[in-house]
């Protein structure tokens, strides 16, 4: 079974090299592109069930109640209780069913990667990069099971940032 499948890529050639720590890919950026794009999917199919981490960004894929707040994000009076379930704002998240994606950057997270988790099968994968190239951080996109990381960083949704 391989480590990994490479769906797609564009704007660069492939170098995988594999040594006693696991695999490493080459992207090389094709001289004439200024835009990369990778695809990548997990040896094993993401369920809704299947853990999804981005350190310091999203736990369980954040697949948690949310509701629409403004910064600062508090919640109003009737909207909390003891008794009610996990809530969030809304945050880069897959939805509670594990649809949608999640859409951010190596600058968003503590440490430039994604790690999966199926504790049924007792199967994890992760994926690590740097951050980025001259100082532009990479886009990470994760949904429907695969991880497509982008270069120079695009986010297809912001999040709270009313200017933006």
């Amino acid at each position: 079974m391989s480590l990994y499948e490479v769906l797609s890529y564009k704007g660069a050639s492939l170098d995988v090299a594999q040594d006693s720590t696991g695999v490493q890919v080459l992207f090389l950026q094709d001289s004439a592109e200024d835009h990369l794009q990778f695809k990548f999917r997990p040896p094993f199919p993401v369920t809704k069930d299947t853990y999804v981490l981005f350190p310091a960004c999203c736990y369980k894929g954040n697949q948690f109640k949310a509701i629409k707040r403004a910064y600062p994000p508090m919640f109003l009076d009737g909207e909390y209780s003891v008794d009610m379930p996990v809530t969030m704002t809304d945050v880069p998240r897959l939805e509670e069913d594990g649809s949608g994606y999640i859409d951010i950057t190596t600058g968003d997270v503590a440490v430039p990667c994604l790690a999966l988790y199926d504790a049924a099968e007792q199967k994890a994968w992760l994926f690590h990069t740097v951050q980025g190239i001259d100082g532009n951080n990479f886009g990470l996109r994760f949904g429907g099971g695969e991880l497509c990381v982008t270069y120079p960083h695009m986010r297809h949704k912001a999040y709270r940032w009313p200017f933006v």
